[in-house]
């Protein structure tokens, strides 16, 4: 498209989370917090106009639909002007107080957004059909596509929606960049609430450099969205717990659908949030009276079945399921190959995940190599071999197990800070964290279980392990007090970040420099 409707999609989408940021801002939440908000409310309302004009074929008219949202959008932003000035100082106070995450954070930023428009120049005519040809028909209406092809029309439009060749070329770096902040803005939210902002900051610098979160970042179908959106709902449901407010169940809902991905496990981490939140909402005040609170609401009500009804893709699998069609299917690369090895190649997947967890620059295997004659990999590959190839073979795996920490690697993992910090944190929680942080560490150890039952392992199903990692990088927060990390700790922690952002960005596949 034009530079023009690039141009204007951006002002359009920074309006619109400039409103709901400012909203959320005025009704009490943290800059944090309402920064989360405000990007996930932009994403999913862009999502949900986008999916509403493809069902009738309207897609001409996008740029037509998001003037209209900004107009009142432009409002809000006038309304609350003095109030989004006054986060300026805020911001000028942060700098000023914690002068060197400001300084990773906008140096990653700035090399993290360098190479994004990079990224989409040498993309350039490769086209939403060209990466996807069965969803060619995104040029018609949503119904031509179910006729054509229904099990691909079921698999979760709400993220690549974004590629459609109707959209502007800058709707995927922004839905990307936007993921990528909330990821941010969520982990230091909660992180919060259990460490001060030094402890907090670093937990956060940490997570957001972890390698594949940065690969994603300038990927064409990204995870991180799906990843977002299911660290929202956990935001929201500790706000819920803390203040109990009607606009944070509609996002925990809204998000939690719009975590939906494509392919058959895409419900799984949707039911797992699902179901911990009405675990620790019914433990806390009671079901009832959130249905209380919510009767005769019908504005909330409206907007909560509009959101669950577009972003549940309930459409498509209705149209499946009444022309006895396969209920869901998977974009090509996505399919979803099934466990056929029981318990025992259940905890045969948990080993091979947490030996692929062991993800460390590429150069030290290199070195290993060149001083010792034996690497890393090497290493971890006999410790497969000997403790769970001897017991359980091949069995709960769709092919031969294979480790390798090469840069190239599309399916690379979470670097150092996955294994070394993530999972321990995640096991501190579970055994030391207070009943909320508890219960949401269970949850967390539960979907990881639950999708080394279901799936066969293949070294791509990191992919199905990307929202766990995310939704579990505040547990670090908790598991570095001040008394085990001092400030010389967090200043070594918040370089090491960047030096993992700037190590992934310049590794990153397609373009590798090392």
């Amino acid at each position: 498209m034009s530079v023009i409707a690039n141009i204007a999609m951006t002002v359009f989408s920074l309006l619109i989370a400039a409103a709901a940021f400012g909203y959320f801002r005025d009704r009490g939440d943290t800059v944090a917090e309402a920064g989360a908000y405000g990007l996930m409310a932009m994403l999913m309302l862009s999502s949900w106009t986008a999916q509403i004009l493809l069902l009738f074929g309207l897609q001409r008219f996008l740029l037509v639909a998001m003037l209209i949202l900004t107009m009142p959008a432009s409002k809000m932003v006038i309304l609350r002007g003095k109030l989004l000035r006054e986060q300026l100082r805020i911001a000028s106070n942060f700098i000023r107080l914690h002068p060197l995450p400001a300084i990773v954070f906008v140096c990653g930023g700035a090399c993290l957004f360098a190479f994004t428009v990079w990224n989409e120049i040498t993309r350039g005519a490769v086209t939403f059909k060209g990466l996807y040809p069965a969803l060619a028909h995104l040029d018609g209406s949503f119904f031509t596509l179910l006729q054509i092809s229904p099990a691909i029309a079921a698999t979760g439009l709400n993220h690549i929606i974004f590629l459609a060749d109707w959209q502007p070329m800058v709707a995927l770096p922004l839905a990307n960049s936007a993921a990528y902040l909330v990821i941010a803005l969520g982990t230091y939210a909660l992180a919060r609430r259990y460490a001060w902002p030094p402890t907090a900051i670093t937990a956060t610098l940490l997570i957001v450099s972890m390698p594949r979160l940065v690969h994603q970042n300038l990927a064409a179908q990204s995870e991180l969205l799906p990843a977002a959106a299911a660290l929202l709902v956990i935001l929201a449901l500790f706000r819920m717990v803390e203040r109990p407010h009607r606009e944070d169940g509609i996002m925990l809902l809204a998000a939690a659908c719009f975590s939906v991905t494509d392919g058959r496990l895409c419900y799984l981490m949707p039911a797992v949030l699902l179901a911990l939140s009405l675990l620790v909402l019914a433990r806390r005040h009671n079901l009832r009276l959130w249905f209380q609170s919510l009767s005769g609401h019908w504005g909330y009500i409206a907007v909560g079945l509009a959101a669950v009804l577009i972003f549940s893709q309930g459409v498509g699998i209705s149209y499946n399921l009444l022309h006895g069609l396969p209920w869901m299917g998977a974009l090509p690369g996505k399919e979803v190959a099934f466990n056929a090895g029981g318990i025992v190649g259940a905890v045969a997947n948990m080993a091979r995940y947490l030996l692929q967890s062991i993800h460390l620059p590429d150069a030290m295997d290199t070195a290993a190599h060149r001083i010792f004659g034996w690497g890393l990999v090497d290493g971890l590959d006999l410790v497969y071999r000997q403790a769970v190839a001897t017991w359980a073979g091949e069995r709960g795996a769709a092919g031969a197990y294979r480790l390798t920490w090469a840069p190239d690697n599309p399916w690379t993992w979470f670097g150092p800070v996955g294994f070394l910090l993530v999972i321990p944190a995640m096991g501190h929680a579970l055994w030391w964290g207070p009943h909320r942080l508890k219960t949401t560490a269970l949850a967390m150890l539960v979907y990881w279980m639950l999708v080394a039952l279901i799936a066969a392992w293949r070294p791509d199903n990191v992919r199905l392990l990307t929202p766990m990692f995310v939704c579990s990088g505040f547990f670090t927060a908790f598991f570095l007090p001040p008394w085990r990390i001092g400030r010389a700790g967090c200043r070594v922690l918040q370089w090491f970040s960047l030096a993992m952002t700037v190590y992934a960005l310049l590794t990153y596949p397609g373009h590798n420099v090392l």
